[in-house]
């Protein structure tokens, strides 16, 4: 899968949530991924300085449940097993049609996420490239 799959399916789920097309100039998109976990989220720009966040619970469970499985196959896809790490991505599409992304291997959350899980007794969970 490539960049433009993923901001393609960005517009198309935050399409999704009924607030109007023609409205929208921008869209800011985030998405933050751990073993095990992943979170996710966004905001519509219109007019000078008002801006909207993306209304995930418009949208609904299922449609939330299928986009969150793309996400997950994409950074399978996107990491090249591991060679091309990335924990956090922004993601912007913008109304003049520039597309900016920026893919994160963020080490200092790493780091907090590792050191949280054994401070608390608990296994995290592997990166599927660690796993064999």
């Amino acid at each position: 899968m490539k960049q433009e799959d993923l901001i393609r399916a960005i517009v198309d789920f935050a399409s999704l949530d009924g607030f109007p097309l023609a409205d929208r100039s921008h869209i800011s998109f985030w998405i933050d991924i751990q073993p095990n976990s992943l979170v996710y989220g966004g905001e519509f720009q219109f007019g000078q300085n008002e801006y909207k966040p993306i209304d995930l619970k418009n949208i609904g469970k299922y449609k939330c449940h299928l986009f969150t499985g793309f996400l997950e196959n994409f950074h399978r896809d996107h990491t090249d097993q591991g060679r091309n790490r990335w924990n956090r991505a922004r993601v912007e599409k913008r109304i003049d049609g520039e597309n900016i992304a920026h893919f994160i291997w963020d080490q200092g959350w790493e780091k907090n996420e590792i050191k949280a899980y054994v401070q608390s007794g608990s296994e995290r969970g592997k990166w599927y490239w660690e796993e064999k």
